[in-house]
């Protein structure tokens, strides 16, 4: 049953799950050409500043670099959560890509072996810096997300009647499986 848990938690399968309910889903709002470039400037500007984060924290830049990659992912992951929302839908298709090129770059990066050797006072407002840089990027990425969050998956009586009916589906098809092992032994 652990993999039912995760198929009722892909937003597709939710947004699906709502149709079969009978709930009216918003259509999702598409993404002008412009917007899609201001979330790939805000992301690659977060990720470039996790990285001169956890490079300024010592070890590598290959190393500072798989880290901020690994942060970007969790980063993404919590953008997936609802479904039909175009910006978490770009934001992740962008991280897949984005992640291809940086990982040839961990790999075959001229730089990848290289630490950072830099008096502490500049380690330290470069950090700051790049705090702050992160902050602001991943404030805007959240605000964008929160605009394209679907009107209907918003409203908390939609939520409880999905929660509802996923756990209904989940019944069923338990009652399924049964009757399926039931029909087995018979045979």
């Amino acid at each position: 049953m652990n993999e039912n848990i995760s198929l009722f938690q892909n937003p597709e399968i939710q947004q699906k799950m709502l149709i079969l309910a009978g709930q009216k889903i918003e259509p999702a709002k598409e993404l002008s050409v412009e917007l899609q470039k201001q979330i790939q400037k805000d992301y690659t500007a977060m990720f470039y500043s996790i990285a001169a984060i956890n490079w300024c924290r010592g070890g590598t830049l290959g190393m500072a670099w798989q880290k901020g990659l690994e942060q970007m992912n969790s980063f993404v992951l919590t953008k997936m959560q609802q479904p039909n929302n175009q910006v978490g839908k770009y934001l992740s298709q962008f991280h897949n890509e984005f992640k291809k090129d940086m990982a040839k770059d961990i790999m075959t990066g001229q730089h990848s072996g290289d630490k950072l050797e830099l008096a502490p006072e500049f380690i330290k407002d470069w950090m700051e810096y790049a705090t702050k840089q992160f902050k602001e990027k991943m404030s805007h990425l959240n605000g964008l997300y929160k605009q394209y969050v679907p009107e209907k998956i918003a409203d908390n009586s939609k939520i409880k009647s999905f929660e509802n009916g996923k756990q209904n589906a989940m019944n069923l098809m338990q009652q399924m499986l049964i009757q399926q092992m039931m029909r087995g032994r018979a045979a």
